[in-house]
């Protein structure tokens, strides 16, 4: 029985590590940097602007490819949001985040749906450095990034990835049937012993 409910929780645990990838950018094919990007075909930016920077343009990490500056030269940092919408559900949610590299710290509110996270004083010279979520949305909605402040100067932010998270619910209902009838087998032997 214990090892029936050992291999129950190894498939429950697996699936989860078996994300499917839906959505990935990098920004490189986003070009040409420009100020006051727009967000291509894939981002929307609303409440004010972000930069697309990199690649020789305000190229503050070199060797980075091109990435967002979430705080463009409006003085109103904009929400930066996908155009494609996430259904309730669990996701693993991956980006890398810089510091300003031009001396202040920043904080940035990042959400899908009805989950949100701030992350908060990321060190003016914080190199791009990996954040991964496991999270759960009740609701539809996009993922977005919203940089604090609206002084032309915000954190870096590239390779964001999102990847859905099989619901091992069904895993769990197999698993409980199964422990169920194993334990109704186990009982009848005893009787009939």
């Amino acid at each position: 029985m214990r090892s029936v409910m050992a291999m129950i929780l190894s498939i429950a645990l697996t699936s989860s590590a078996s994300a499917a990838p839906i959505f990935f950018d990098n920004f490189d094919a986003s070009g040409p940097p420009t100020v006051n990007w727009n967000g291509g075909t894939d981002w929307n930016v609303t409440s004010g602007s972000v930069d697309l920077i990199g690649n020789g343009f305000f190229d503050f990490l070199p060797g980075n490819g091109l990435y967002v500056d979430l705080d463009g030269t409006t003085n109103s940092a904009g929400l930066f949001s996908t155009n494609m919408l996430f259904a309730p559900g669990s996701y693993i949610v991956t980006f890398s985040l810089a510091g300003s590299q031009r001396g202040s710290s920043e904080t940035v509110t990042v959400s899908l749906g009805d989950w949100s996270t701030t992350i908060s004083n990321i060190p003016s010279n914080q190199p791009f450095t990996v954040y991964t979520f496991t999270i759960t949305t009740t609701t539809t909605g996009p993922l977005s990034f919203q940089n604090a402040g609206g002084d032309n100067v915000g954190a870096l932010l590239d390779n964001v990835s999102v990847s859905f998270v099989p619901e091992p619910i069904s895993l769990v209902i197999f698993g409980g049937l199964m422990v169920g009838g194993l334990a109704a087998v186990r009982r009848r032997k005893a009787v009939s012993a």
